[in-house]
């Protein structure tokens, strides 16, 4: 059974226990829901006035390039795939998760002009389902929303994309992704999209077996809420048309 005291006993043999100090949390509150907000770093307030009243006030536009606002993105990217097992470069920051889903649905059928399925599981956080109803409905598609246990049965020549949570947000319920993925690039070369399970590097998948396409979150992995999310792809060079207009782009505030 356990107990108030073996909780205790645990939380001061707690090697990350420190780490609560680092934000501003009410002395008597133990906080769980760092899944739909977090809470805040302590030192949030003076970095937030240091951008509003220096960066912003003074710097203007010029803190694009002189407060590094511009690479910010990829800057925080890098950042987190140290925490998801991604390589440099992998990851990167930005809109919001229903947009990013939006983009990469859209742009998962335009690269299977063959294919008129998006195969979605039917229990998925509704807003996900709404956004893939809409781009089907935008792109000539069919949704086909099957239940979980379905969704590897399911995939078949017509399915261009499979869109899934990793974990279900109502049950839990956690999908093999290497079974899913492999049967969606190997069997039938679909592709599908889905959030970054946890060491996803370090996990020993080859490359043929990592999703074309990736989605997670600055806050959470398994599930799909904050406001800020993150996409992950594979790395591919850099598109440069020629070296003085990189270049330009570099900074692309300079002359101001």
């Amino acid at each position: 059974m356990i107990t108030r005291e073996h909780c205790a006993a645990l939380d001061a043999a707690d090697t990350l226990a420190h780490c609560r100090a680092r934000f501003d949390l009410p002395a008597d509150t133990i906080y769980l829901d760092g899944n739909s907000l977090g809470a805040m770093p302590s030192n949030v307030p003076a970095r937030i006035e240091q951008a509003l009243k220096q960066e912003w006030a003074h710097g203007l536009i010029r803190s694009w390039n002189d407060a590094d606002w511009y690479p910010a993105p990829q800057r925080t990217g890098n950042k987190i795939a140290k925490l998801i097992g991604a390589g440099q470069d992998e990851v990167i920051v930005a809109d919001s998760t229903s947009v990013n889903l939006f983009k990469v649905l859209v742009a998962a059928t335009r690269m299977r002009p063959g294919r008129n399925v998006i195969l979605a599981e039917r229990t998925n956080f509704p807003t996900d389902v709404y956004i893939a109803s809409s781009v089907a409905e935008m792109t000539g598609c069919e949704l086909r929303c099957v239940d979980p246990d379905e969704i590897v049965a399911t995939i078949d020549d017509s399915v261009a994309i499979v869109s899934l949570t990793q974990v279900n947000y109502k049950t839990g319920k956690r999908y093999d992704m290497e079974a899913v993925t492999r049967q969606a690039h190997e069997g039938r070369r679909a592709d599908r999209v889905g959030p970054v399970p946890f060491g996803g590097r370090d996990a020993g998948r080859s490359e043929p077996l990592r999703r074309r396409f990736r989605g997670g979150l600055r806050l959470q992995v398994s599930e799909r809420r904050p406001r800020r999310a993150g996409i992950r792809v594979r790395r591919v060079a850099p598109y440069r048309s020629d070296a003085s207009a990189a270049d330009r782009l570099a900074r692309p505030f300079e002359a101001v």
